[in-house]
């Protein structure tokens, strides 16, 4: 979803970033359910 766009309009990174923040996920290793808002940012501009 995040990085298979090619282009996102102003403000869509945020309100994905956001969106993807709010799901819970199975992190192997971890009983953390939740990967923050800025984690994420920092993982797709490392990217």
């Amino acid at each position: 979803m995040l990085v298979s766009r090619e282009r996102l309009d102003r403000g869509e990174l945020q309100q994905i970033i956001r969106e993807l923040a709010l799901r819970e996920y199975a992190i192997p290793g971890s009983r953390r359910r939740l990967v923050g808002e800025k984690t994420i940012e920092a993982w797709y501009y490392a990217w």
